[in-house]
């Protein structure tokens, strides 16, 4: 039954072929989703990782040179 699962393998049985696909669907919802997670995660996390600080400042600072200045 694990092989059959994995590897998608028709058994000829209606429902084992309907549990199969339906549990493949789960398992590819549950990955698309666990992905979506985890890429807010790594946005969130972006500004302390030491290779990615020196490009989020140099885009900043170059996005505020071109922002008009606001005196207060």
């Amino acid at each position: 039954m694990k092989l059959a699962l994995a590897y998608n393998i028709p058994t000829g049985d209606a429902n084992f072929d309907k549990i199969k696909v339906n549990s493949r669907n789960g398992l590819a919802k549950l990955i698309n989703d666990n992905n979506a997670m985890a890429f807010g995660d790594y946005l969130q996390a972006l500004p302390f990782m030491d290779y990615t600080r020196g490009v989020i400042s140099k885009a900043a600072n170059n996005v505020f040179s071109r922002a008009p200045k606001m005196y207060i």
